[in-house]
């Protein structure tokens, strides 16, 4: 199901991650356009220094986020991540 907001929060499962891992996944949201810019962070459940989230791709409808675990050990954690649409245009 879609999204349809300009905020909010993503709760992860907690599925093993392996150290040194990332996984990515497709943020559907109608409220994205291409020219936007999608600020997301861990907002709890996360071992400190444990993770890196970042966007890598912004399409029309939809971003990719990617969950990187930077440790040296598997973690199993149910991360929550808030996001939010700041929109722009290129000028």
């Amino acid at each position: 199901m879609p999204l349809s907001k300009p905020c909010g929060q993503i709760t992860m499962n907690a599925a093993a991650l392996a150290a040194a891992t990332s996984v990515g996944f497709t943020l559907t949201n109608s409220v994205i356009a291409a020219t936007d810019v999608i600020a997301v962070s861990i907002a709890s459940a996360a071992t400190a220094d444990s993770y890196q989230v970042t966007v890598d791709a912004i399409a029309a409808g939809s971003c990719r986020i990617s969950l990187g675990n930077v440790s040296a050990a598997s973690k199993s954690e149910a991360l929550v991540l808030n996001f939010a649409i700041l929109k722009a245009v290129n000028a």
